[in-house]
């Protein structure tokens, strides 16, 4: 496994990405939500909430996870490592809360249904939002229902700061590919998270999901196409994961991570 040394955003950034931000930021109830997170300790609340009901993964207690998730950091260049915990729930889900202090929480099923490099995608995937400074803004979105009503124009913010925190997603991706290098491995991964039927796990037909993932094209579907995607990102915890493979595996066939690759490997 090749060592990321010196791997920096602009490297990896998805155009949709940095878009999106551009956009979020020219909209005035957009400073005021951030500003309205920070002075009302959101992240105090996070962290109440998950020393509370989670399990904290450390060398003595769950040491294989805790090796990977350190192992996973060192690849993708990350310094400080957040504290990662365990909860029960059986969808493959990690998220990453908190900003100044981020907590990573793990999902059972993700440890218990995907392979340790399927794992590493995941985690990699949570790395590039801490890396891409993501986490300040995606707090906006976890807690919006908590401070919509006290922020003039939030109303005109909604829409694009979710959309936004799915273009995240094309970013995170990437280095979720960088952490585990094997665009197959990452390309199974979606696969599980997309619904495939844990029976179905040793059958896993990669070659049928790339035609599909490079077949599903958002600015061919008419008229409607950018209302479509802006309004479904909405719906869905991790909606897209076709679409998500179809950019990552554009940005793969590219040459976009074999460059990175080549540069920054030790």
């Amino acid at each position: 496994m090749k060592i990321l040394k010196g791997l920096s955003l602009k490297d990896y950034q998805h155009d949709s990405d940095k878009a999106a931000f551009v956009s979020l930021e020219k909209i005035k109830a957009f400073d005021k939500a951030v500003d309205w997170v920070i002075k009302n300790a959101v992240e105090e609340v996070t962290n109440v909430q998950q020393t509370g009901s989670s399990i904290c993964v450390n060398q003595d207690a769950t040491p294989e996870l805790f090796n990977l998730t350190n192992d996973v950091a060192r690849t993708v260049d990350i310094d400080s490592v957040p504290k990662i915990y365990t909860r029960w729930g059986y969808d493959i889900y990690i998220t990453t809360d908190g900003d100044k202090h981020p907590k990573m929480i793990i999902n059972t099923g993700a440890i218990d249904l995907l392979t340790p490099d399927e794992l590493r995608f995941m985690i990699g995937h949570e790395f590039g939002h801490i890396k891409s400074n993501h986490l300040k803004y995606l707090l906006l979105c976890r807690y919006w229902s908590m401070y919509e009503s006290y922020i003039p124009g939030s109303t005109l913010l909604q829409i694009p700061l979710f959309y936004w925190s799915r273009m995240t997603d094309l970013t995170a991706d990437r280095v979720g590919l960088l952490a585990c290098q094997n665009i197959n491995v990452a390309l199974k991964t979606m696969i599980k998270m997309a619904g495939a039927p844990k029976t179905l796990y040793d059958d896993l037909n990669v070659e049928a999901f790339i035609e599909q993932a490079e077949s599903f094209k958002i600015s061919e579907m008419g008229i409607m196409n950018k209302i479509i995607e802006k309004i479904s990102v909405m719906d869905n915890v991790a909606p897209w994961m076709v679409r998500r493979a179809s950019e990552l595996l554009k940005w793969y066939k590219s040459g976009g991570y074999d460059t990175i690759i080549k540069r920054y490997g030790v």
